[in-house]
């Protein structure tokens, strides 16, 4: 209860009924209570999200401070990502930065920045090592020799025995690079479909979109680069992560795709570019269902 509420208990009586005192005394409990409501906003503002039952604004009293403990906390804030879900993040940023450098604290960073949808997410090293988060939470882990695991989003594991498929991208057996693979759609970030050039409707420079638009991909610049600045803060150590791969077909890149290998729609060490010469013709090398998307360096 605030100080003005209690402020005729609080006085003796030869104040209370002389008006004059009473507003004087009145206006010395509104500056007092502006002040404590002024400290508590602070303290609030400076804990994100640890007013768990306040009924509005995701349970917490204010999000003008979120951007600036996001930026000392090295935790960035997804294009549409809730006030709510960033606030928890801030809360765990010990454990997030203790997870940077492995691939799935890298996947689970990138998959909180693509919500509130949460897509699928894959990184695939040129080992032909498979880390994947499912659209649900489910975590799958695929190897050459079928040692992998799978943990579902209520926590059960159990081990994939299926060999992955091997990643050759450009046939340079660079085991130290791996590639970032997101299904499409995005709800409010990558649609289902990219759009046909020519179509009269997809054009480049996403019209009135905040970052500007892509070639051949309907989404924008900036959320590219928060992609890319993830690969910075949360990626591996010595890893680099060339291209971005962007999936609309959610059957393709599966590691648990059969033999012969490279099988169809896999990189087969060719990819470094995205065509080549056959027979004189030039030939596209990559999947058709997915573009392609420079990554970090």
């Amino acid at each position: 209860m605030a100080l003005i509420d209690k402020l005729e208990k609080m006085l003796p009586g030869w104040m209370v009924e002389r008006s004059h005192w009473l507003a004087l005394g009145g206006t010395l409990a509104a500056v007092i209570d502006a002040l404590v409501e002024g400290v508590q906003d602070g303290v609030l503002g400076a804990l994100p999200g640890q007013i768990d039952d306040l009924p509005f604004l995701g349970g917490f009293a204010g999000t003008d401070g979120l951007p600036l403990i996001g930026r000392d906390r090295r935790i960035p804030r997804g294009l549409l990502e809730t006030p709510g879900v960033h606030a928890a993040a801030l809360r765990d940023w010990r454990g997030i930065h203790r997870r940077a450098g492995l691939a799935f604290g890298f996947l689970s960073q990138v998959r909180r920045v693509l919500g509130p949808s949460f897509p699928r997410v894959r990184l695939v090293s040129g080992a032909g090592v498979w880390h994947t988060i499912e659209a649900d939470g489910a975590m799958k882990l695929h190897t050459p020799a079928g040692t992998g695991f799978q943990i579902s989003a209520q926590g059960v594991s159990t081990p994939l025995t299926t060999p992955a498929h091997p990643w050759d991208w450009d046939g340079s057996g660079n085991v130290f690079q791996a590639f970032l693979i997101v299904y499409a759609p995005v709800d409010g970030l990558i649609p289902a479909n990219e759009g046909t050039w020519g179509d009269g409707s997809t054009r480049w420079g996403g019209e009135g979109a905040p970052g500007g638009g892509l070639i051949g991909i309907d989404s924008t610049l900036a959320l590219v680069n928060q992609l890319r600045g993830l690969v910075g803060e949360f990626g591996a150590l010595g890893v680099t992560i060339p291209w971005i791969v962007v999936a609309f077909d959610a059957d393709s890149f599966d590691p648990e795709t059969p033999g012969p290998y490279p099988a169809a729609g896999m990189p087969d060490g060719t990819w470094g570019r995205a065509g080549r010469l056959v027979g004189g013709v030039y030939t596209r090398t990559r999947l058709s269902t997915a573009r392609y998307v420079r990554g970090v360096l």
